[in-house]
């Protein structure tokens, strides 16, 4: 029998491997009017005419680093910030499209609604070392240890910015901020008075609608309310025909900014959501054909509330406490969850004592799950319910070794979890500011990721084969999960230097070297037969055998090592001109210890590309348009089930009419270099490979 995981030859249902299909037949009367901008730079005056300098981006106070107000400049960090103006610019209509403006921040989409979204390598659908925020509230899955991409969405032009810290965030954050945290912030309700409606229609595009009200309380603050409604084309399968993976989102919400007295503020915000999202996806059976292809959808509906409140009274403190519940059914032919979190922390941040920032909290999560099997019946878990508690406390401490120039930052979370128990997740950072233009930072820290209920109670049937051996029945392979998996753990060295070479000029440059232990692998499979479960020697000649079945255990004896480096440059050659090019490399290598194991998690570095590079030019001709353009290049991605996707390059584009400040038009175009271009390979395999189409459409915003 030759090995499970040989490359899939092309005969496969899942289908051959991805050839670039580039054939440049980028719809030419976009590209032409884009064109005509670039055919002279118009004579402006020498005004700044984006919205934010380089001065101002530097300036940005980011919390995700620190959970304190700083910096770009000053954070012993690999961090960007996706602003407000990047995402309107960019033409995006999705947050994991958006991530693609950071650097180090790997994202591919699979099929209509599903993506995988890492940072730093091990991209999957559930890519299980990223920690994802959205106001403050882990939208990570306590389940799957991922996000559900499709569930996840706010207003875009509400966005105040994205903060982007590759990396771990551990000390801060807690488990599974292993690779990096995505912290997306919305904008304060008091900068979102009046009316606004949002509209896009287009060839993927069946029609976004949305709407937002923001008004005053009074002395006492400003509040907003917004309503959005999307659907979105099918996009097509390699040599299938029609994926039938469209996507139907409705989603209403609020924000609340009030004071109460001069030294206390509160943020409140609520959503509701419905989301129905079709696929195909192949039906298991133990008869030929073994994989029958089906139309699927999966069906979430959900809610989420989140309150904080700050106390400044003093100049030199601040004290927070926040809480959220977040509730979530969904219906899927893998799995039915119905899952409920609620969470809540304080935080305590002072820098009454002399050369040192002091930030510390605790903070306490319960879990509670009820987890059915779906309509394919393939998998289940053992408890069908759960409760599960986390406790954890963390300190960080910055001192000014020598005042605005070297800064030593040292800290801890201490976490204890239903699963392993106590996880300790230290942090050491140095900065170095030798000048005004130049700041150099290095760091070491350990990050865990903690085993989730997909981890220890489940059992899938993960696929089925015909047998190459003549005459022998077809293969079936279960896996399970362990109830005794440990932390996969991460010790990580980063270092970076954040330049600015001229006025016009930035140059950000972070490296870093990652080690891995206890990362999951599988078990030697163990061979019996269906539906008797005997031995496999005392049963093959038994007629009533249905398959062989394979059964193998999730177990965490895999080891990595990873190592890359992200630049990112930002140059304003003239006032209407931007210039942004972002490179990322990213290489690994990874062994199994022992005898018996195969390893499934560290196959999962070549999900991730080599090489990746964008380029993006912003350019504002007259005082009325804009045009972008958007240029990206994916090298080589591999996937667990030996079926590559070849590199490729996209580009999109953009070009805006703004009559006035409040009215905006704008035809975008997505893709176009690919009349469809597939971009990842889906595990578990019973999603085929989707091609993303290419997308041309029309955008349209008013503001009242």
């Amino acid at each position: 029998m030759e090995p499970m995981n040989q490359r899939i030859k092309a005969s496969h249902p899942i289908g051959p491997r991805i050839e670039n299909r580039s054939h440049w037949r980028a719809p030419l009367a976009l590209c032409l009017l884009l064109a005509f901008s670039f055919d002279a730079f118009a004579d402006h005056a020498e005004e700044e005419l984006f919205e934010l300098s380089l001065d101002e981006l530097l300036d940005i106070e980011i919390v995700s680093a620190s959970k304190r107000s700083e910096s770009i400049f000053d954070a012993p960090a690999a961090v960007f910030v996706i602003t407000a103006e990047d995402i309107r610019r960019s033409g995006v209509v999705t947050l994991p499209e958006a991530l693609r403006l950071a650097p180090g921040v790997e994202v591919a989409q699979i099929d209509g609604s599903k993506w995988a979204v890492s940072i730093r390598g091990y991209n999957l659908r559930f890519s299980n070392k990223l920690l994802v925020l959205i106001d403050g509230r882990a939208v990570y899955s306590p389940v799957f240890s991922g996000v559900f991409w499709d569930a996840q969405d706010t207003l875009l032009s509400d966005i105040d910015r994205i903060e982007v810290v590759r990396g771990p965030g551990a000390t801060l954050w807690g488990a599974n901020a292993v690779n990096g945290v995505i912290n997306v912030i919305t904008k304060n309700a008091a900068d979102t008075s009046g009316l606004q409606l949002n509209a896009a229609l287009g060839s993927q595009e069946r029609g976004t609608f949305s709407a937002r009200w923001g008004g005053s309380l009074g002395e006492r603050g400003d509040y907003r309310v917004f309503a959005k409604h999307f659907e979105r084309e099918s996009n097509r399968l390699l040599g299938l025909g029609n994926a039938d993976d469209d996507w139907r989102q409705a989603r209403v919400g609020f924000r609340v900014d009030a004071s109460v007295g001069a030294s206390h503020s509160v943020q409140a915000t609520g959503e509701w959501f419905n989301v129905k999202a079709q696929e195909s996806a192949y039906e298991l059976s133990l008869v030929e054909p073994f994989r029958t292809l089906t139309e699927n959808s999966q069906d979430a509906e959900g809610y989420n509330l989140f309150a904080r409140w700050e106390n400044t009274s003093s100049p030199e403190s601040v004290w927070a406490v926040q809480a959220y519940v977040d509730e979530v059914d969904r219906v899927w032919s893998i799995a039915n969850i119905d899952r409920t979190i609620f969470d809540v922390s304080t935080e305590y941040q002072t820098s009454r004592f002399p050369r040192q920032n002091i930030v510390a909290g605790v903070g306490y999560r319960l879990i509670d799950d009820k987890i059915t099997p779906g309509s394919a019946q393939r998998a289940g878990t053992i408890p069908v319910e759960r409760e599960e508690e986390v406790f954890n406390l963390f300190a960080q401490n910055e001192i000014a070794l020598v005042p605005d120039r070297l800064l030593l930052t040292l800290g801890s979370k201490f976490e204890l979890n239903d699963f392993t128990g106590w996880e300790i997740q230290p942090n050491a950072r140095l900065l170095w500011k030798p000048a005004s233009s130049l700041s150099v930072w290095t760091s070491i820290s350990r990050a865990v990721r903690t085993p989730v209920r997909s981890d220890r109670d489940y059992q899938i049937l993960f696929d089925v084969f015909e047998n190459p051996l003549e005459g022998l029945p077809p293969a079936a392979v279960f896996s399970a999960g362990n109830r005794d998996s440990p932390a996969e753990e991460l010790l990580a060295v980063e270092a970076g230097v954040k330049l600015r070479l001229s006025p016009s000029l930035l140059v950000d440059l972070a490296t870093y070297w990652f080690d891995y232990d206890k990362l999951r692998s599988s078990s030697e499979p163990m061979l019996s037969c269906l539906p008797s479960g005997t031995a496999l020697p005392a049963c093959l000649a038994d007629q009533t055998t249905l398959a062989i079945r394979v059964d193998s255990q999730q177990a965490n004896t895999a080891t990595a090592e990873t190592r890359g480096l992200e630049l990112s440059i930002d140059w304003r050659p003239r006032p209407e001109l931007r210039v942004q090019a972002n490179y990322s490399y990213f290489n690994g290598s990874e062994q199994t210890q022992g005898i018996g194991f195969v390893a499934t998690e560290s196959d999962t570095l070549g999900t991730a590309p080599e090489h990746q590079a964008s380029l993006r030019l912003a350019y504002i001709p007259e005082s009325h348009w804009e045009t972008d353009l958007w240029l990206r290049y994916v090298d080589d991605i591999e996937s667990i089930t030996g079926t590559p996707i070849d590199r490729y390059t996209t580009l999109d584009a953009r070009l805006a009419w703004l009559p006035t400040q409040n009215v905006e038009l704008a035809l975008v175009g997505k893709g176009l270099f690919n009349d469809a271009q597939a971009q990842f390979v889906s595990v578990p395999v019973d999603i085929p490979f989707t091609e993303i189409e290419r997308s041309v459409f029309l955008q349209f915003r008013i503001s009242f």
